[in-house]
């Protein structure tokens, strides 16, 4: 079985998959996060994994808003 497949099998089993879907422009590299360390990085990650994500997730939560406003959709939609 394809390891992507078992992983998102592996997630559905242990309850709801949330996608909090933050615009690419809006990631921001970071030191600490190796596959995160440059924009270049960012964008090739993105753009590998995005549909990855959306045909994962139970529930995809655009988050083009504050945190809050995330964590009120994500109790909204438990």
């Amino acid at each position: 079985m394809d390891t992507c497949i078992a992983i998102r099998i592996a997630y559905k089993k242990n309850g709801k998959v949330f996608f909090i879907d933050r615009p690419l422009a809006e990631l921001m590299p970071t030191s600490n996060r190796p596959l995160a360390k440059d924009r270049e990085a960012i964008e090739k990650r993105y753009n590998e994994r995005y549909d990855i994500y959306c045909a994962t997730a139970d529930v995809h939560i655009p988050a083009e808003c504050t945190a809050e406003e995330v964590a009120e959709r994500i109790v909204v939609k438990r």
